[in-house]
């Protein structure tokens, strides 16, 4: 009996450890995205990290979490950026950044900060991203 329990404690940890996996890169939501493949996800990360540069920062998260995105850009493309342009929310992408301020920063106060983000847009398919706007 000890021996049948053990087992099954054994199993369910490594179970739950399996179902809590995060990344420094988390790609976020739980259902796969069905937007953008993982290229072009992942090429929007880079543009994000090659760009995250606020003094006194370290980058903690960056992830894509597609429900969460589509929040945004509909917002962008009604009252922001977006808005009045020929932009294509097809060719529009929200990366989500997680980073603390531990040092001196001008402009933003030490502490945690979730969930900034990162809209990135491209003329078409085959462009490059290009950081639009950021912020909360």
């Amino acid at each position: 009996m000890k021996r049948r329990f053990s087992i099954l404690l054994a199993l369910l940890m490594l179970l739950s450890l399996t179902a809590c996996k995060e990344s420094g890169n988390d790609k976020g939501a739980s259902a796969k995205p069905t937007k953008f493949n993982e290229e072009e996800i992942e090429s929007a990360i880079k543009v994000v990290k090659d760009n995250f540069s606020f003094p006194g920062s370290e980058l903690k998260r960056v992830r894509y979490e597609e429900s969460k995105s589509e929040e945004v850009i509909k917002s962008f493309m009604e009252y922001g950026k977006g808005k009045d342009t020929d932009i294509d929310p097809n060719n529009v992408i929200v990366i989500f950044t997680d980073f603390d301020i531990t040092g001196e920063n001008p402009v933003l106060s030490q502490g945690e900060y979730k969930d900034y983000s990162w809209t990135l847009v491209r003329a078409d398919k085959d462009s490059e991203w290009n950081i639009e706007d950021q912020g909360y």
